[in-house]
C-alpha cells in the first residue's frame, strides 16, 4: 500500500512540476541545466540500465528545453533538425532497454525485446509545434500507445526494474493525461521528457519515495500472452504510419 501511495504522490508531483516547466520555458532551461550537475554532489548505486538511462535521459532534456524555449519565442519549428536530434534521443532510450530485455531469455521477454527493437526504429519523425499546448512534439496515437503499453509490460515483467517498478508503470500515464486534454498527442514527448527527470532526480535524492525492496513480478502467462499479442497489434499499427510521419516531415522541411 505504501509503495502505491508514494507512486500516486510522485505522480502527482512530477505531473504539476512537468506542468510548470511547460509553461515557463526560461524556468524550466535554468532547472533542466542543473539536473546533469546534481549528479556530482549525489552517490546512488545504480544497475549499468540506471546509470545509462540517467544520462541518456538528462542531457537530451536539456538539449529538448533549449529548444522548447527558442521555440517558444518564435512560435514556431524552424529548424528540422530540432525535431531530428529529438527523435534521436528517443531512438537511443528505447534502444537502452532492448538487451536489458532480451537478456532475461524468457520468450515473452524476446519477443517484447523485438517490439521494443521495432519502436526504436518507428520513432516518429513529424515533429511541429502545438500553439494549445505550448509544446513541441508529433501526432502519432499508435506510437505513443505502443511505447506505454511494451514499456509497461517491460517494468512489470523483468526483474532488473523491479526495484523502481511501482513509479515507472505509473509514470508512463503522467504524459496521456495532457493527450487527454489536448486531444493530440504532441504534448506527450514534453511531459514525457519532464516527468522522467523528475524520476531521476528523486532516484538520486529521494530514494524513498520511488524505490521499492526488488521483488520479481510473475505475471501469469495468461496475462503476458494476450498483452504480447496486442502489442505485436500495435506494432503493426505503428509501421503502418510511418510513411505518413516521413512524409510530413519531408513537407515540413520543404515549407521552410
Amino acid at each position: 500500500m505504501m509503495y502505491l501511495m508514494n507512486s500516486l504522490l510522485f505522480c502527482i508531483g512530477a505531473l504539476i512540476v512537468s506542468i510548470v516547466l511547460v509553461r515557463y520555458k526560461k524556468l524550466a532551461l535554468f532547472i533542466c541545466c542543473l539536473i546533469p550537475l546534481s549528479y556530482m554532489i549525489s552517490d546512488p548505486t545504480y544497475t549499468w540500465l540506471g546509470e545509462s538511462k540517467r544520462w541518456a535521459i538528462s542531457l537530451p532534456v536539456v538539449y529538448f528545453s533549449i529548444v522548447m524555449y527558442m521555440v517558444g519565442k518564435t512560435k514556431k519549428l524552424d529548424n528540422l533538425w530540432y525535431g531530428g536530434l529529438l527523435s534521436l534521443t528517443i531512438f537511443v532510450n528505447v534502444l537502452l532497454l532492448n538487451p536489458a530485455e532480451f537478456s532475461q531469455g524468457g520468450i515473452f521477454n524476446r519477443v517484447n525485446a523485438i517490439i521494443l527493437l521495432g519502436l526504436a526504429f518507428l520513432v516518429p519523425h513529424n515533429w511541429q509545434y502545438n500553439q494549445q499546448s505550448q509544446t513541441i512534439g508529433f501526432q502519432n496515437t499508435a506510437w505513443v500507445a505502443l511505447y506505454t503499453s511494451a514499456l509497461a509490460l517491460f517494468f512489470l515483467h523483468n526483474p532488473i526494474a523491479s526495484e523502481i517498478m511501482p513509479v515507472a508503470v505509473s509514470s508512463l500515464l503522467i504524459p496521456l493525461i495532457p493527450c487527454i486534454w489536448y486531444k493530440s498527442t504532441e504534448p506527450w514527448f514534453a511531459y514525457r521528457a519532464y516527468s522522467l527527470n523528475c524520476l531521476i532526480v528523486a532516484r538520486a535524492f529521494v530514494p524513498e519515495l520511488v524505490l521499492t525492496e526488488p521483488v520479481k513480478i510473475i505475471i501469469p502467462t495468461g496475462i503476458v500472452l494476450p498483452w504480447t499479442v496486442f502489442n505485436l497489434l500495435l506494432l503493426g499499427v505503428a509501421l503502418g504510419t510511418i510513411n505518413n510521419s516521413f512524409y510530413k516531415a519531408k513537407n515540413h522541411r520543404n515549407s521552410l
